[in-house]
């Protein structure tokens, strides 16, 4: 893997691309099998469809907030998540979020055809009748331009792998109180993370995340540093970078990204080490006239304790003796 993928998910946001379909061949076809229900902004069902169950893990859905839908991708057999710029004063309701279980009913509230997916816009029907639902949104990702030549039959087909249709004798009524809603829950408690504390890719191990008890952060990948900031809400990890955002999941000693990759905290964060065997300017002007490639040397920086002069002439010095841009840059943000 050359890159990171939450660094490619954080640095560059992921929109659907295409102009709605007006009438796409399969359009009927899918509006006439997932008959699309009427709910309102606090989740209150108006007019009953289609009610479907899930058939595969990983859609995350959060309860309701206006017209807000978690954005999720379906491709190939998997699921992920689709990143997005969170809604003013969106920390409590992405607190509540969680991951839909198999099985679990929900009803079809929204179908938009584009040129290259489907999005299908769903909310749960909770058991009990004092819970608040759960929405999510699937955009079915297909070949570029390919949805308007492709029959209701392929497009149906493609649902049906993750959207099971409930049969008519086995549907259950919604619960006569399905419109009271319930108090969301009060937040998990945050969990607390020692900072600074750096986490490393389990797959990519030169692939670094570095977050400073002043809540800004950094992300290291081939090369290139990016920086921004983060929150902790729950036992979720909200990061912005570059104005695009996206989540991990805390979980003990590691950290689980909205693409499913595993980030592990390092046994000791930025600073901790023994000061007489920390990196300094010197180390990094060795080697950067042993001519080693900037990969190497962020990847020394990023896995050694430093203790860096950032002096204005400092920083000179290292720019005259051949450090590069990204050299110098991890070297501040150490």
């Amino acid at each position: 893997m050359n890159k990171s993928h939450l660094v490619t998910a954080v640095v560059s946001v992921a929109l659907s691309t295409g102009l709605v379909l007006a009438q796409a061949p399969g359009t009927d076809g899918l509006r006439s099998v997932y008959r699309v229900a009427s709910v309102g902004g606090n989740g209150a069902v108006v007019r009953e469809g289609t009610v479907v169950l899930i058939l595969m893990d990983g859609i995350k859905a959060t309860t309701p907030y206006g017209n807000f839908y978690w954005p999720n991708k379906y491709k190939a057999g998997r699921v992920g998540q689709r990143l997005f710029v969170p809604p003013p004063n969106f920390s409590g309701v992405m607190s509540q979020a969680r991951f839909l279980q198999v099985k679990e009913r929900a009803y079809v509230t929204g179908i938009e055809l584009k040129s290259s997916d489907v999005a299908f816009r769903i909310q749960t029907i909770p058991a009990d009748a004092n819970e608040s639902p759960y929405r999510a949104e699937v955009s079915f990702q297909f070949e570029k331009n390919s949805v308007p030549s492709m029959s209701a039959k392929q497009l149906q087909d493609a649902v049906g792998e993750l959207f099971g249709v409930e049969e008519a004798s086995t549907a259950q009524e919604p619960p006569a109180a399905a419109t009271r809603m319930k108090t969301p829950p009060p937040p998990e408690p945050t969990v607390a993370l020692k900072l600074p504390a750096v986490y490393t890719n389990a797959e990519t191990p030169s692939n670094q995340i570095q977050l400073n008890a002043d809540k800004t952060l950094s992300v290291q990948s081939d090369g290139q540093v990016y920086t921004g900031t983060f929150e902790i809400n729950g036992n979720t990890l909200a990061l912005t970078v570059n104005d695009a955002a996206t989540t991990a999941t805390i979980e003990g000693n590691k950290l689980t990204d909205a693409r499913n990759q595993i980030w592990i905290l390092k046994e000791s964060a930025p600073g901790t080490g023994n000061a007489a065997s920390a990196l300094r300017n010197d180390d990094i002007l060795k080697l950067v006239k042993a001519h080693l490639a900037d990969s190497l040397i962020l990847a020394k920086i990023a896995s050694s304790p430093c203790r860096f002069d950032t002096s204005t002439d400092a920083l000179i010095v290292l720019q005259n003796s051949g450090a590069s841009t990204a050299v110098i840059n991890a070297m501040l943000t150490k």
